[in-house]
């Protein structure tokens, strides 16, 4: 489900749709009008969408449909589906607050999530989005148009708070549930105080005249040179095929400010002296592992470290900044007077260094895919940690790839939440994170004729880790098996030391390549199974399976003249490029580290070619190893630096 980027996460409310009233500019009943996109009637198109999302556990209050005593005679409604007669006599002729009202009574202790029939641009994620907004704490939450500011109270959320004060309004002969909104609130919605910013105007977009839904129609109509259908599908069937609509994040990422690094947190102003000469030695206060909740701190102010494992949760605000565990000094047991073990740290530190603050790559809301763009398996990974676990998609002609091989995935860490158990409804805590490497996996691997087959997550158990790597590996029945996380220095990194046990033969661990540097690669002597296993951090994993994957599978070289791979000419701009062109190529170049291969995701130009406009200036988000850098991406580079003054750099690249 769906969480908030600053409250607890929402437990869905009830979901009621208003028929409206008699639509007499119309000509005929606004639920009735056909849907441009499906040709169903409004309430039925709407009635679908609002099922989708009560079958990930959305609505655990139901669905509802509220309207008159004849428009009900009209309806077909699906199993799931309640009715709400809407009885002019109960609450007079008050427009959309009489359904309201009347929902509230049937059910007086829910919330409600309430929707207008004639806002035809509804979806799923348009819902989802309004849902994650929603404070616990707000007693209504409304979007706010984006023209005016003034709030829709048609697309809006419904505490019995407020719709006690819509009750009194209308006993008082005020009924428009606008200005209830408004009054519950002191008078004035905006952002913070029950207003939402609504990412896409058209979501609260409706069509009250026949120009209106002229325009709407307009809009909605597939061309007619499209011969591919649309449909609802999952994220994973969504491949190769061409998003009808704008995807939006659903959730922040990171979720939380947390470390990038195995290490220890620290406060950067403790370390502004440190040498190798004059180490500065710091007590460690505890043990943070990813998916826990860091333990009460105490005084924000004390002085001490956090040793801290990749996607760990920073204990408080006093500490800013991540050191590398390889980079501190080993412990030899020395402790403070209190009893607590130093640790020695022999350099100064920035302020944010290996620190990942919560939204950074994106905020809930924000535009991940245009309408128009095929979905690749990169697009995968984006939107599945950003909480979309299903698009809407033109079917593709073209076919799947036959099934030749068969690849095992395990993945490790407790903190990581199966993302098939997300998309049906499992909440994520405070520490947790969706797995968006698996759909990532199945999706590149059936792109190449792979039957992906997922082993039961590890979680941080060494044991459960062996039994399922032995059980793997004795069946002989897999032509490769890949192991996600736990390859690196933590505590909790088990992988290496458990491939060990099992007589495996160490390929190679670790590779001059970022990200993805920890990858390793071994081999089963009795089986001559290959065990790929892969950084847990996303972009990392994802680098690692293109090139070291796809070397396995198809016996190709991860370096240049691999399938797929490109030299890249940096020639080939048109003259009024050329100069910024190469300019932007050779200060990009320059800020990487030599002797390395660096992977970066890249836009794609016009003219089909990757393309630095606007990279070198974004910050975060276009870092090698930055999930954001997917938004409008569409390759893969790879650049080699050459290792000493001299040698000549190459840049090779790959389309999605």
């Amino acid at each position: 489900m769906a969480t908030s980027a600053s409250a607890a996460p929402v437990l869905g409310p009830a979901v009621l749709l208003l028929l409206g009233g008699r639509s007499t500019r119309m000509g005929q009943p606004k639920h009735l009008l056909p849907h441009p996109r499906s040709g169903k009637p409004l309430y039925q198109h709407h009635i679908e969408t609002l099922l989708e999302v009560a079958a990930d556990g959305i609505f655990p209050g139901g669905v509802f449909v509220s309207g008159r005593r004849e428009q009900m005679t009209d309806l077909f409604l699906p199993e799931g589906v309640q009715a709400i007669l809407d009885d002019p006599e109960t609450n007079g002729e008050i427009g959309p607050a009489a359904g309201i009202l009347q929902a509230a009574a049937a059910k007086p202790d829910t919330t409600w999530l309430i929707l207008a029939v004639d806002l035809p641009f509804i979806t799923r994620g348009s819902i989802l989005h309004l849902l994650s907004a929603h404070s616990t704490e707000s007693p209504v939450s409304l979007y706010l148009h984006s023209n005016d500011g003034n709030p829709e109270p048609l697309f809006s959320i419904w505490t019995p708070t407020a719709l006690a004060q819509l009750r009194s309004n209308c006993r008082a002969g005020k009924s428009g549930p606008c200005r209830a909104a408004k009054d519950v609130w002191g008078g004035k919605i905006g952002p913070g105080k029950g207003g939402v910013e609504v990412p896409s105007e058209e979501w609260i977009t409706d069509a009250d005249t026949p120009d209106e839904w002229r325009a709407v129609q307009r809009r909605l109509t597939p061309s007619e040179s499209q011969p591919e259908e649309d449909g609802t599908s999952s994220l994973l069937a969504g491949v190769g095929r061409a998003t009808e609509q704008d995807l939006y994040a659903v959730l922040p990422h990171p979720l939380a400010d947390n470390s990038a690094m195995d290490g220890f947190a620290v406060n950067a102003r403790l370390l502004v002296g440190a040498s190798r000469d004059s180490p500065v030695f710091l007590p460690i206060l505890g043990r943070i592992l990813a998916g826990e909740l860091p333990p009460p701190t105490g005084s924000p102010t004390q002085d001490g470290c956090w040793e801290v494992m990749t996607g760990g949760i920073i204990p408080s605000e006093a500490f800013d900044a991540v050191i590398k565990v390889e980079d501190v000094l080993p412990s030899d047991s020395t402790s403070d007077s209190l009893g607590r073990l130093l640790v020695g740290f022999t350099t100064p530190v920035k302020s944010g260094q290996h620190f990942r603050r919560q939204g950074e790559q994106f905020h809930a809301g924000d535009l991940l895919l245009r309408a128009g763009e095929v979905i690749a398996p990169e697009h995968v990974m984006l939107l599945a940690a950003a909480g979309i676990t299903s698009v809407q998609a033109r079917t593709s002609a073209r076919p799947r790839r036959e099934i030749e091989r068969r690849v095992a995935i395990l993945t490790t860490g407790k903190e990581v939440v199966p993302f098939n158990d997300f998309a049906r409804g499992a909440r994520i805590e405070t520490g947790q994170v969706i797995d968006c490497i698996t759909p990532f996996l199945q999706a590149t691997l059936l792109s190449r004729g792979c039957e992906p087959v997922l082993l039961a997550s590890a979680g941080d158990s060494a044991t459960a880790l062996r039994a399922s790597l032995d059980a793997a590996l004795e069946s002989g029945s897999f032509d490769l098996i890949i192991t996600v996380a736990g390859v690196s220095l933590g505590s909790a990194d088990h992988t290496p030391a458990v491939l060990a046990s099992l007589g495996l033969e160490e390929i190679f661990h670790g590779v001059a390549i970022r990200p993805g540097g920890p990858v390793m690669l071994s081999r089963h002597r009795a089986s001559d199974t290959p065990v790929l296993s892969l950084p847990g951090n996303p972009m990392a994993s994802a680098v690692c399976l293109q090139s070291f994957g796809a070397a396995i599978l198809d016996g190709s070289s991860p370096y240049a003249g691999g399938e797929g791979w490109s030299e890249l000419d940096l020639g080939h701009f048109s003259e009024e490029e050329e100069e910024e062109q190469n300019a932007s190529w050779q200060d990009w170049l320059e800020r990487l580290k030599p002797g390395m291969s660096t992977f970066a995701a890249l836009p794609v130009s016009d003219q089909g070619m990757p393309t630095l406009r606007g990279v070198l200036s974004a910050g975060r988000r276009t870092g090698p190893c930055a999930l954001g850098s997917l938004i409008g991406a569409g390759a893969w580079v790879r650049a080699d630096r050459a290792a000493s003054r001299g040698g000549k750099d190459k840049v090779f690249w790959r389309p999605f």
